[in-house]
């Protein structure tokens, strides 16, 4: 069974900014090189990709509630405390604060796709075309329930 969703992620390299990437219900996984040429990386998995990026570490997002609710995911808040209910302000504050960085990623990304299809209508000559890439990342965070 694939995974409901797209999952965002950085991948630190040991030089350098950390780049973008995002893991495809397939397994696949993408990574946005320079964003200025719009050259991505993919690969078949995750291990793949990071052969090619030694000394490289995978960094995930933290847990949004809706995935906590969703995949009954170990919550973030310290143990002990009984669930979601019993969340404090400062709980929600902090969570409600992952998901506007979350939502602020997708905006990105979203921009992203639309300056990669910009170019591509540039270089091409062609003021309907489309980037395939963008095209299918766009697809994959637009089209699931919630966005």
């Amino acid at each position: 069974m694939t995974a409901p969703f797209a999952a965002g992620f950085r991948l630190h390299l040991r030089h350098g900014a950390p780049l973008d990437g995002i893991l495809l219900p397939s397994g696949r996984c993408l990574v946005v090189e320079d964003v200025e040429t719009g050259h991505v990386s993919a690969a078949s998995s995750l291990e793949d990709l990071t052969r090619g990026y030694p000394d490289a570490r995978i960094e995930w997002p933290p847990t949004t509630p809706a995935a906590l609710l969703a995949h009954r995911r170990t919550p973030p808040w310290p143990p002990g405390r009984p669930g979601i209910d019993q969340l404090t302000s400062d709980d929600l504050d902090r969570l409600y604060g992952q998901l506007d960085r979350a939502e602020a990623a997708v905006a990105r990304i979203l921009t992203w796709c639309d300056e990669l299809d910009a170019r591509t209508r540039e270089i091409t000559e062609d003021p309907t075309r489309a980037n395939p890439t963008a095209t299918a990342v766009r697809y994959t965070l637009t089209t699931r329930e919630g966005w």
